[in-house]
């Protein structure tokens, strides 16, 4: 009888392991996210700040140059695989 109950004494706690292991790799996945979100979330206000001078500037145009210079001081460069969206695996399929 005690061996039955050793033996499961020792499922329970490998049970108990397992589910120790599955709970840290989501807790990591989920401090891992946070951080790309951080990351993200700097580059979008960084961004926001940089443009916000331009959409208080006030807005007259007296030529075409002038509205020319306007949209390329709005554009914003952005690295052609953001833009494209795009893999190598997406292409050969």
């Amino acid at each position: 009888m005690s061996r039955y109950f050793a033996g499961d004494i020792d499922n329970q706690w490998r049970r108990v392991q397992d589910l120790i292991k599955t709970q840290l790799q989501t807790n990591s996945m989920i401090v891992s996210l946070w951080g790309q979100y951080r990351e993200s979330n700097t580059a979008v206000h960084t961004t926001i700040d940089k443009v916000q001078p331009l959409l208080e500037a006030p807005m007259v145009f007296n030529t075409q140059a002038d509205v020319k210079a306007a949209l390329d001081r709005t554009k914003v460069r952005a690295p052609i695989h953001y833009i494209l969206r795009v893999t190598k695996d997406e292409i050969r399929t």
